[in-house]
């Protein structure tokens, strides 16, 4: 049941009818005294039994203490490692450590005090950090809210419930951090869920079909349930991109070679005894150096100079002449005739030497091979004569 919403889930039916509950949260199992079976009353042999999350019952033996043990299993708790229960005015303490030579054996019993009001709890809970158990007593004519102490068997009140129904019984009670959740159930009552501070305050959180009885073993330790993996996700489709246009580069400033444009004709010769005439140049010396005439007769190929374009890496030049020797004419290049290596006289003597050694061996080879055939033809010759 879901106290604070008050729903329920129904988890299947028991072979035994269990009573006093409670639960042990380190072991995550409900501890009880099961006190009928389907075929009626245990006869004084009350079997302790532990009941899972998913309601499955396992018997773990009768529950023996003296002359007849317990008789009628009223109210019960648990911590880690025990379990108490209400037995009428007696209160047994039950060892339910796993790990321990005593478990499953009554450890201690105490005589409850005042014997009145601890008939009229019907089920407590017990709170670890006080070590007491809290329940609701209905002896007299309002509701209370009382603390069962294990080790004396004291009962005190700790505050009055005037919001709270008196009649009948509390059946089914769990302890929280400053709060009790008790399920009210009676006769012809519907059931009734209420908050009940230790202060005596109270609030009705649910209700349902009217139950005889009920037990509440305890809260349940929360499970954390790992969240399912995340779907994979959608591959997103790249959206195409349109080729960034490069920006326009600046044009680079043509510069004039000998095949961009036909080259002019050459300057005719000079006239002996004629001087040239030389022009004045006001704008400063160029850098550039002037190339160096080739000798007449050879293939020219006139290059016109180039624009004025300042280097950003001056290169390494050979001392400049002066501004005045700078031709104002364009120059002209002429590319030097090249001419075949002749060969030595020793080389072209061994060569032929070689050639008539070569021609030599060559005829050695034939001779020989018509002399061998010339003896074969006599030997076959000779045996047809035969």
């Amino acid at each position: 049941m879901d106290v604070a919403s008050g729903t329920t889930t129904d988890l299947g039916v028991l072979d035994y009818q269990v009573r006093a509950a409670g639960y042990s949260a380190s072991q995550d199992l409900v501890y009880g005294i099961a006190t009928h079976d389907k075929l009626g009353w245990l006869l004084r042999r009350p079997q302790l039994v532990t009941v899972d999350r998913r309601g499955t019952l396992r018997t773990l033996g009768p529950v023996r203490y003296g002359i007849g043990g317990i008789a009628e299993p009223t109210a019960g708790a648990a911590t880690s490692t025990r379990l108490y229960v209400r037995d009428v005015h007696r209160l047994y303490t039950l060892d339910i450590d796993p790990r321990s030579r005593s478990y499953q054996s009554v450890l201690k019993v105490v005589w409850l005090s005042p014997a009145s009001l601890a008939t009229d709890v019907d089920d407590f809970a017990a709170d670890p950090s006080t070590g007491l158990l809290y329940g609701i007593s209905t002896f007299g004519h309002v509701a209370k809210v009382v603390s069962l102490d294990p080790m004396s068997g004291a009962v005190r009140v700790i505050a009055t419930v005037p919001g709270a129904p008196w009649q009948d019984s509390y059946s089914s009670v769990v302890v929280g951090p400053s709060e009790l959740y008790a399920v009210h159930t009676g006769h012809g009552r519907r059931s009734q869920l209420f908050r009940i501070g230790f202060d005596g305050s109270s609030k009705e959180l649910s209700s349902w079909k009217p139950l005889a009885r009920s037990d509440a073993a305890g809260c349940l330790k929360q499970v954390v349930q790992s969240p399912p993996p995340p779907p994979p996700p959608t591959p997103t489709p790249t959206p195409t991109q349109k080729p960034s246009t490069p920006p326009p580069s600046p044009r680079p400033t043509a510069t004039p070679t000998g095949t961009a444009a036909p080259p002019p004709p050459p300057p005719p010769p000079d006239e002996p005894g004629t001087p040239r005439p030389t022009q004045s140049r006001t704008t400063a010396p160029s850098s550039r150096t002037p190339t160096p005439v080739l000798p007449q007769g050879d293939t020219s190929v006139p290059v016109r100079p180039p624009q004025s374009v300042p280097p950003t890496v001056p290169p390494t030049v050979p001392p400049t002449p002066p501004p005045s020797a700078a031709p104002s004419t364009p120059v002209v290049v002429r590319a030097a005739p090249r001419v075949a290596a002749v060969p030595a006289e020793g080389d072209d003597r061994t060569v032929q030497v070689l050639r008539r050694w070569s021609l030599a061996m060559l005829l050695v080879i034939l001779i020989s091979g018509a002399a061998m055939a010339a003896q074969r033809r006599m030997r076959r010759m000779r045996q047809m004569r035969r």
